[in-house]
C-alpha cells in the first residue's frame, strides 16, 4: 500500500490481531508460496503472486475488534 514492505507490526494494527496470530499468518503465507521474506530481516515480505490479481484493502477495516475475555 505504501510502496514498502509491511513489518509484523503495521500488520498487527491494521487487522487488529494480536503479535502470534501476526506471526503464524506469515508463516502459513510462507508455506504457501504466497509470499517470499529474509528471516532476521525486517520489513522483507515480498508477494510471490501478481498483486494486481488480489482485491484492494481499505484504508481502515470496517470489523470492530472482538475481546473474548470478559472484563472485571
Amino acid at each position: 500500500m505504501h510502496g514498502r514492505a509491511p513489518a509484523e507490526a503495521d500488520i498487527q494494527r491494521y487487522f487488529r490481531v494480536s503479535p502470534p496470530t501476526v506471526h503464524q499468518m506469515l508463516l502459513t503465507l510462507h508455506k504457501a508460496g504466497l509470499i517470499t521474506r529474509q528471516p532476521s530481516q525486517p520489513r522483507s515480505i515480498v508477494l510471490a503472486v501478481d498483486p494486481a490479481a488480489l482485491p484492494p484493502l481499505p484504508d481502515q477495516p470496517s470489523q470492530p475488534v472482538k475481546i473474548t475475555v470478559p472484563r472485571y
